[in-house]
């Protein structure tokens, strides 16, 4: 399975993890693009280990991630 998701410098809006079979996901990248809102998606994987979102547009994050 997946361990990685890299979305780096894609122009993507939004994270497709709906789509996709990620159980074992540890390390999601989506570096410069143009999400605005945090994907509560990720919440759900206990393994993650890093998350990258720099350089986006987001307003806000959750407080399970840091947020306010």
């Amino acid at each position: 399975m997946a361990e990685t998701l890299s979305l780096d410098e894609e122009g993507v809006v939004e994270i497709p993890l709906e789509r996709l079979n990620l159980d074992s996901l540890k390390r999601v990248s989506a570096y410069k693009n143009l999400i605005e809102t945090f994907p509560n998606e990720l919440l759900r994987f206990k393994d993650l280990e890093r998350l990258n979102l720099s350089v986006n547009k987001l307003k806000a994050l959750p407080e399970e991630v840091g947020g306010s």
